[in-house]
């Protein structure tokens, strides 16, 4: 029996402002050329390039094929967040889950990597999240695993504005269908 290994991505964004939960939406992702490159890499050839995954936020990003170039991440980062580097994806300890028709990993509920959105902005709006290898904001990531453009079909919108003190909490979910 033949199968296609269609990795897919899944990343849900919780915004919360006054400690009250504001919006909770869902975006799909695209796996970079990049990153798949390097799941190649890891699995068969044993080389280890990434130690971590870190989460970048995005302003106005020009996405090709719902892709931008590194370069074009650099450019369009969001940084006005109090954290002093980007938020860290914790993966290590989630659960491998087996269903009917996928099998998947996501970070848990305690590990979202989060984001506080610092004094004085007002109606900043962002407009998309990607996944890298470098947790240094502002800093040209080495490595890029995916994307995702926010308004792509599924239920967020194309911006999502943010005001000082609110809180971004962010779960990535990657799951691989069964057929």
């Amino acid at each position: 029996m033949n199968s296609l290994i269609n990795i897919q991505g899944y990343i849900r964004l919780l915004q919360y402002r006054e400690g009250k939960l504001l919006r909770d939406y869902g975006v799909r992702n695209k796996i970079t050329w990049q990153g798949k490159q390097d799941l190649m890499n890891q699995f068969f050839k044993g080389t280890v390039t990434w130690t971590n995954f870190y989460v970048g936020l995005l302003i106005n990003p020009v996405f090709t094929e719902n892709q931008p170039a590194l370069a074009t991440l650099f450019a369009q980062e969001f940084v006005t967040y109090d954290e002093a580097t980007r938020a860290t994806l914790t993966l290590e300890n989630a659960n491998i889950i087996d269903d009917a028709s996928y099998i998947y990993i996501q970070n848990l509920v305690a590990n979202y990597a989060v984001f506080t959105i610092s004094t004085g902005v007002l109606n900043q709006v962002l407009r998309g999240v990607y996944i890298v290898g470098t947790n240094t904001k502002a800093v040209l990531p080495t490595r890029c695993w995916c994307t995702a453009a926010f308004g792509n079909n599924d239920s967020s919108p194309e911006q999502l504005t943010v005001n000082a003190s609110d809180v971004l909490r962010i779960q990535y979910t990657i799951r691989i269908p069964k057929a």
